[in-house]
């Protein structure tokens, strides 16, 4: 769920979604964000520590992303998966930002068809 300062409620980031307002894996580049003038340099810093950012690339997990792009894609073409996907490690090592880059990296691909992502 996601919660609309303006109206005080929270809403299921589906309904934001479908209504073309929501960016659930928080595509918009932070790299653009970063460079935004009018921040400074405090802000800058917090919005790239967030446990949210992802960044465009990381570094030393080339083997974990190929092994999760495979289940991931794989998954997308069958329109369904019959397995789950474990992943686990220390507190942050890169867990989630390599599964949100892998799911950012098929959500650009025209060769997968159209699917929808859930992030809780």
């Amino acid at each position: 769920q996601r919660y609309n300062m303006e109206t005080g409620e929270f809403r299921p980031i589906i309904l934001d979604e479908i209504e073309g307002k929501a960016d659930p894996l928080m595509l918009d580049s932070l790299e653009e964000k970063i460079l935004d003038p009018t921040l400074d340099e405090f802000t800058k810093a917090s919005m790239a520590l967030q446990l949210s950012s992802v960044p465009s690339e990381l570094p030393c997990r080339s083997e974990e992303t190929q092994q999760i792009t495979r289940f991931v894609e794989g998954s997308i073409k069958k329109g369904r998966s019959d397995k789950g996907l474990y992943i686990s490690g220390m507190p942050g090592t890169g867990k989630t930002a390599t599964v949100l880059q892998v799911v950012r990296g098929a959500m650009n691909k025209s060769e997968l068809p159209p699917f929808q992502f859930v992030y809780l």
